[in-house]
C-alpha cells in the first residue's frame, strides 16, 4: 500500500497473535538455522499497534489480487495405454508411482512424528536462550510501514518502497546538516544479502558522500551467498563506491559464536547475511527490501522505519556492528585489505559458475 504512518511497539520476539512480522526470513529449514550444509543470518521486526492493520490490509490486497491464483488440487493419473503400446504404458504406471509416493510423502510431512517433537523442543530451548541476550524490545512513536502494490511496470504506482527509503535517508541526511546536536554521529549502516547498486542507489550514495555521511555496507561474499550472479554484478561496481569513501564487508560464510541453534551440524555448515536493515542517525529500517534491481523493479517488497529512535538505533547498529566481526572488509580496488583472495573459501563449483555468469551481469543487471 500507500506509505503508512502510526505508532507502535518494536518487538524482536512474539508476544501475542494480533501483531505483524517482516524481515528478510523465509519458510525454510536453512532460515532457522536447521541445515548442515547452508544457513541465513536474519533480521526480524515483530510490530504490534494501529499501523498492523495497514499491514494486513496489504496483504489482503495480495491475496485477492488477480495476479494470485490457487494451485490446482492434483489428481491420481490412471493407465489409459494399452499393454502393447510398452512406452506409453510404462510412463503412466510410473506417474501414478511417483503421486502415491508423493502422497505418503506429504502425509509423513503433516504427522508430528518423535524427531518433530525432539526438534520442536531444542528450537524453544535455544530461542529463549537467544532472546534473552539478543533481542530488543521498545515503543516507536513515529512508527512508517512502507509496502509496495501488486504487480510491476507503472513504477509510479507499484513500487513504493524503494522511493520512501530513498526519502528517508535524505531526511535524516538534511538533520546531520541542521540538527547535528539531536541525532547520532553521521553514518549509515546497511546490511544487504545482496547489493547491486542502481543509479537511483548511486544517486542516493553521491547524496550521503556530498552531506559527509559515511556510507558502511556488509553484504555476501562469493563464499557466503546463495547467488554466485549477484556477487558478480556486485564485483563489477563496487569498486567506484569505495573510491569516494564507502566502506565494505563481505561475510566470510561463518557461524556466528553467539548464534543458537537446534541442530548442531549447522555450526560447521557455509552461514551467509538474509538480513535487509539498516540505521542511521536515530532511525532504523528493517525489512523485505534488497539493494538490488530484483528488489526495486520486480519484487513486491515491504519495509518498517522506526525514526528518531536511538535506543532502537543503537542495538541496530550494534548488531550490525557484531556481525561485521565475521566479514572481511575491502580495499579500495575491491579486493580483501588483509590480502586474502576475492573468492576465498568459495567451492570449485560456485568459482566457476561466478565466472560464467560474469559477462552477462553486465547486460542482464535488471534482473540480478
Amino acid at each position: 500500500s500507500a506509505t503508512k504512518a502510526g505508532k507502535g511497539s518494536l518487538r524482536w520476539r512474539v508476544k501475542a497473535f494480533e501483531i505483524a512480522v517482516t524481515g528478510g526470513r523465509n519458510m525454510a529449514d536453512e532460515y532457522f538455522g536447521l541445515s548442515p550444509r547452508y544457513n541465513f543470518l536474519d533480521s526480524d521486526i515483530f510490530i504490534e499497534g494501529s499501523i498492523v492493520a495497514d499491514m494486513n490490509l496489504d496483504f489482503e490486497d495480495f491475496w485477492n489480487s488477480p495476479l494470485a491464483s490457487k494451485p490446482a488440487i492434483p489428481f491420481r493419473p490412471s493407465v489409459t495405454a494399452s499393454h502393447h503400446d510398452t512406452g506409453a504404458y510404462d510412463v503412466q504406471v510410473n506417474a501414478i508411482k511417483k503421486y502415491d509416493d508423493d502422497l505418503i510423502k506429504a502425509h509423513d510431512y503433516t504427522v508430528e512424528n518423535d524427531r518433530d517433537r525432539e526438534l520442536l523442543k531444542q528450537i524453544k530451548i535455544n530461542g529463549e536462550l537467544a532472546l534473552k541476550e539478543s533481542a530488543f524490545e521498545g515503543d516507536c512513536n513515529d512508527l512508517v510501514y512502507a509496502g509496495d502494490h501488486p504487480g510491476i511496470g507503472k513504477r509510479d504506482k507499484t513500487r513504493v518502497v524503494s522511493k520512501a527509503l530513498d526519502d528517508e535517508v535524505r531526511r535524516v541526511g538534511a538533520l546531520f546538516q541542521t540538527e547535528k546536536d539531536t541525532v547520532s554521529q553521521n553514518e549509515l549502516f546497511l546490511e544487504s544479502p545482496y547489493f547491486i547498486p542502481n543509479s537511483q542507489m548511486v544517486s542516493l550514495i553521491d547524496f550521503l558522500y556530498a552531506n559527509k555521511v559515511k556510507l558502511n555496507v556488509m553484504t555476501n561474499s562469493l563464499n557466503s551467498t546463495d547467488a554466485f550472479y549477484t556477487v558478480a554484478a556486485f564485483d563489477q561496481r563496487i569498486v567506484p563506491l569505495l573510491e569516494v569513501g564507502a566502506s565494505v564487508s563481505i561475510y566470510d560464510g561463518s557461524a556466528e559464536s553467539n548464534h543458537y541453534t537446534a541442530e548442531p551440524k549447522s555450526q560447521n555448515a557455509d552461514w551467509g547475511t538474509h538480513s535487509k536493515r539498516a540505521v542511521m542517525g536515530d532511525s532504523i529500517m528493517v525489512g523485505t527490501f534488497n539493494i538490488d534491481p530484483r528488489s526495486n523493479n520486480i519484487n513486491a517488497e515491504m519495509v518498517i522505519f522506526c525514526k528518531d529512535n536511538k535506543a532502537a538505533a543503537l542495538y541496530t547498529k550494534n548488531s550490525i556492528l557484531e556481525r561485521m566481526q565475521h566479514a572481511v572488509p575491502l580495499g579500495i580496488n575491491g579486493k580483501p585489505a588483509d590480502g586474502r583472495p576475492l573468492k576465498f573459501g568459495a567451492s570449485f563449483l560456485k568459482k566457476v559458475e561466478y565466472w560464467v555468469s560474469f559477462p552477462f551481469t553486465v547486460f542482464l543487471a535488471f534482473l540480478m
